[in-house]
């Protein structure tokens, strides 16, 4: 998911321990929001983040300068208050709304825009199901960007009401047409990574997915025995291997 959607723990990450997130500009904006609620002006906001910066591998002033002044001036105006969703509820009412599409393409879509719109609903209570992370990025989270129809699936989805397209021309904001409140959640979603799976997961009765042991990914299992992700399970081959060779350099000098 392309949203960000704990930023005070970001803000806690920053202020207290001087960590950045893997993307720089991630922390930089929420920094640059955090200074700007507590009423900083723009060249003090600067200031201050000017401080933080030192704490980022590699930092050199001439090479951020322009990001960050673009950026000030950018946040100066938007909303400061900081996204805080914590997890996503999917209820009854939503799933047999997607299972009503007996179509697994459709259904993974219809899924990753629901989440998306929830997650926006619950940023801004004035948002109403809109959603405007373009057709790509959409169709990419629900692992049908390479599908052959992939542009007739979005169409289809216009067509049986699940969602309505912006009339503002160039742009591709949808508006989520079946989030539901009251009804019993059945998916709990607490981790905004690879979104898909936790419909693939229930709609398969829960068994074939599990969460990796080291990033807590949820990821669909090859065996029983499988315990990480693809992306732990190749680091924790590298490092096995890493020690390995360290063994028999260090077994070959004695």
């Amino acid at each position: 998911m392309n949203i960000v959607t704990n930023e005070k723990m970001i803000l806690d990450n920053a202020l207290e321990k001087r960590i950045f997130d893997k993307k720089p500009t991630t922390t930089i904006r929420v920094l640059m929001k955090h200074y700007f609620s507590l009423g900083k002006n723009r060249k003090e906001v600067g200031e201050l983040l000017e401080n933080h910066m030192r704490n980022l591998a590699g930092y050199h002033p001439s090479k951020w300068d322009k990001t960050i002044n673009a950026m000030i001036k950018t946040i100066a105006v938007q909303c400061h208050d900081l996204n805080d969703v914590d997890r996503i509820e999917v209820v009854q009412g939503e799933l047999d709304k997607i299972v009503s599409l007996n179509d697994m393409k459709l259904e993974r879509l219809a899924f990753v825009m629901l989440v998306y719109a929830k997650v926006k609903n619950r940023i801004n209570p004035n948002n109403r199901g809109w959603v405007n992370q373009g057709s790509k990025l959409l169709l990419r989270e629900a692992g049908v960007s390479k599908a052959r129809n992939k542009d007739q699936l979005i169409y289809e989805l216009v067509q049986r009401g699940f969602i309505t397209p912006t009339h503002v021309v160039d742009r591709e904001d949808i508006q989520v047409n079946f989030v539901m409140k009251l009804d019993e959640p059945r998916i709990v979603i607490s981790d905004f990574r690879e979104i898909v799976n936790y419909y693939l997961q229930w709609k398969a009765g829960g068994t074939s997915f599990v969460h990796c042991s080291e990033c807590r990914l949820l990821f669909p299992k090859k065996s029983n025995n499988s315990k990480y992700c693809p992306t732990c399970k190749r680091s924790r081959e590298l490092a096995w291997k890493r020690e390995n060779m360290k063994r028999v350099r260090l077994s070959r000098v004695e």
